[in-house]
């Protein structure tokens, strides 16, 4: 009677599945995996417990209907087996005995199939399922939705999308701004018990405001348009940072506090001018004296060409650098040599000559850049309440490639001051 009245309450409300495997539903899993809606868009924050939820709902819908096909597609092959994971393990905690599995496959006793998918058009056409799961969905690309949707129709099955938000593009955000028909869920960081509020005010000050609100505060944020992302994309390609090697010529760009921004240096392997290479970037907060000791620290290894921020408050900064120092050179920006620095970034990363590895604040600040008109031209800013440091520092590490004099003489660009 007892197994009955078990099997009875996983039947009729899916949060079973988690409480089984330890898992206190928070209010908002809650009402997704009880949602009555055929169509389901989740919009939540990184590290909320989306594919946790996910995982929850396909077993569900698996378990309760017979001969179900439940398809979990996202981004990549090793995302979808991750979710495939996910769902494994909730059938071990609750005792299911599978009629097969693979990495990417699970079928029931019932005859019910949890199938794992990347989001590639090839490889989903075909199937008719009864639960469709588009994961990191924002990243899932407009064609492929589009071939999702039939797959319900005979079935008369449902779709869930979930995601973190990746700008104002694509399908997700427009079925989330317009679209008719779905049941929207959102959970920012804030929503979330497990998540720390120090954690997350570390993140915010370590991704830097535009990023931590897309990812954290689910923030569907333009990109700025002074860099074009898939330029961004193209160039992001480096595992990450690298040490100094002997025989390489190095260039770095310090972008020095103003205020409440941040003292960014940017390193760059420039031994090879049409494949410049980021090997490491820093960001930070503090005192001149101790920003003086670290800059050395950092450039010393790797005896870059060092191009300063030398404007207004970054002087003091530049002349304590240069007595200790030599192969440092001021620039001062303004109205009319900031511009020139930007388009010289610009065209390193449209042309390929720039690769990057993935560091969250450089990319976040790389594409909120905004382009602007003014009266004395085109200005490069970063938005309203954000930051733009690590892309003035790559800038200025990109410009002493570019222009600096082989010979390690003055430094000098004409008209600039």
């Amino acid at each position: 009677m007892r197994e009955l009245a078990q099997d009875l309450a996983l039947a009729l409300d899916p949060t079973v599945v988690l409480k089984r495997a330890g898992v206190i539903p928070a209010p908002w899993q809650r009402r997704a995996l009880l949602s009555p809606s055929p169509r389901l868009l989740l919009l939540a924050s990184r590290q909320a417990g989306k594919s946790t939820t996910a995982a929850a709902l396909a077993l569900h819908t698996a378990l309760v209907r017979q001969e179900a096909t439940v398809l979990l597609i996202a981004p990549s092959q090793r995302q979808s087996q991750e979710l495939a994971n996910r769902v494994r393990r909730f059938a071990q905690v609750l005792g299911l005995d599978l009629q097969a599995e693979s990495a990417l496959r699970l079928e029931l006793r019932g005859g019910s199939r949890v199938i794992a998918l990347p989001a590639k058009e090839g490889t989903i056409r075909g199937y008719s399922a009864h639960l469709v799961v588009l994961d990191e969905a924002a990243w899932i690309p407009d064609d492929l939705y589009a071939a999702v949707r039939p797959m319900l129709a005979a079935t008369r099955g449902r779709l869930v999308a979930i995601s973190t938000p990746f700008g104002t593009r694509g399908w997700f955000w427009r079925e989330w701004v317009e679209g008719e028909g779905w049941e929207r869920v959102m959970v920012t960081a804030y929503d979330v018990p497990h998540l720390d509020p120090a954690f997350l005010e570390e993140e915010r000050r370590a991704l830097g405001e535009w990023r931590f609100r897309q990812e954290y505060l689910c923030e569907f944020l333009s990109s700025g348009g002074a860099i074009p992302e898939e330029d961004v994309e193209r160039a992001t390609r480096l595992p990450g940072p690298e040490e100094p090697r002997e025989g390489r010529r190095y260039v770095a760009g310090l972008d020095l506090a103003r205020v409440h921004d941040w003292t960014a240096l940017a390193i760059v392997d420039a031994t090879e001018p049409e494949a410049m290479r980021l090997v490491r970037l820093e960001r930070w907060r503090a005192e001149w004296e101790e920003t003086v000791e670290r800059v050395l620290s950092l450039v010393r290894p790797y005896a870059p060409r060092l191009l300063v921020d030398a404007t207004g408050v970054g002087d003091p900064v530049y002349d304590r650098l240069r007595r200790a120092y030599p192969n440092v050179y001021p620039y001062r920006f303004s109205h009319a040599t900031k511009p020139p620095l930007v388009t010289e970034l610009r065209l390193a990363l449209a042309e390929g000559r720039l690769l990057l590895y993935p560091d969250p604040a450089l990319l976040g600040e790389l594409r909120a850049l905004e382009a602007r008109q003014t009266a004395y031209g085109v200005s490069y800013e970063a938005p309203s309440g954000a930051h733009d440091d690590t892309v003035m520092a790559l800038a200025l590490a990109v410009w002493a490639a570019r222009h600096a004099a082989p010979t390690g003489g003055p430094y000098r660009v004409k008209g600039r001051w």
